[in-house]
């Protein structure tokens, strides 16, 4: 055997055992690529004290600091935070993000705050974000967030804006809530007047339709004599429209002597809408939601 010969042949070899090697590691490096990543928790905003109004302190560096795994565990406790509100039952409030969707939670003191993977939005849950009551936009009003956001159950909400429900934190006027949630992520916000109700489902709509009909109100709007027309009007929905005369012959007339209004609330495919037209006149949802 030749010098060229016997030195060639090991390093053949040796190449070969090389690219075998490489070439059964490359499915391992791309499986381990396309795994997909855990989901991001950010903590947005955290605060400890006499919340909404009162003393407290931020402590977003702090909470943010205590995040594990993409996970928190944190006691809202004075040994933790200190305690900006002596003699107060405080409060710790934590502003966070899971792979971008905004969500809050709120613990007493003494109480466990936890977040997890689990608490991300599933595709079409209902997240109330803010929710407030009084002589809006800019009167006396009430943060009643927590309140109405412990009223969702099998993620759709129906409340009524009353002050049996809210207090009275704007007495001798009209007053309206407005909820600010997030369907699938995506922010969308009602208003209602005192005394009415309001409904929001994340659910998907029956099958054989989109188009659901939440409100329906006849009368003299937005604040006077009227009547709730909502069972009436769903009613008359047909392959997935609705054309509805707004006369005293459908709905009676519960303010006599005055132009009245039918104010239809609704949803197409998730998204909320309204249409009001006066007395008289025709009120037409297409099969494409308009």
């Amino acid at each position: 055997m030749t010098l060229i010969a016997r030195i060639w042949k090991p390093a053949a070899l040796a190449l070969a055992s090389c690219l075998v090697i490489g070439l059964a590691s490359v499915p391992g490096r791309a499986a381990e690529a396309a795994a997909p990543s855990p989901p991001k928790l950010v903590i947005v905003k955290a605060v400890y004290g006499d919340l909404p109004s009162g003393d407290s302190t931020d402590v977003t560096q702090k909470v943010a600091a205590m995040v594990k795994d993409n996970a928190l565990s944190v006691d809202a406790t004075n040994d933790n935070f200190g305690d900006p509100a002596e003699g107060i039952v405080k409060k710790l409030r934590v502003d966070f993000t899971i792979d971008g969707a905004a969500q809050s939670k709120t613990v007493e003191e003494n109480a466990t705050l936890t977040i997890s993977a689990s608490d991300k939005p599933l595709v079409g849950k209902l997240v109330i974000v803010k929710a407030v009551y009084g002589d809006l936009p800019s009167g006396g009003s009430t943060d009643v967030t927590q309140k109405v956001a412990a009223m969702v159950k099998d993620n759709a909400l129906s409340v009524d804006a009353t002050n049996d429900n809210f207090g009275d934190p704007a007495e001798g006027i009209v007053k309206k809530l407005r909820v600010d949630y997030t369907i699938d992520g995506t922010p969308q916000t009602r208003t209602v007047g005192e005394n009415e109700s309001l409904a929001i489902s994340g659910n998907a709509p029956p099958a054989g339709g989109t188009l659901v009909i939440v409100k329906a109100v006849y009368g003299d709007l937005p604040s006077g004599d009227l009547t709730d027309v909502t069972q009436k009007v769903a009613a008359m929905v047909k392959d997935n429209a609705l054309s509805v005369d707004a006369t005293n012959d459908n709905f009676g007339d519960p303010a006599e002597g005055i132009v009245k209004k039918l104010r239809v609330d609704y949803t197409f495919k998730g998204a909320a809408k309204s249409k009001t037209v006066d007395e008289n006149q025709t009120l037409t949802i297409s099969a494409t939601g308009e």
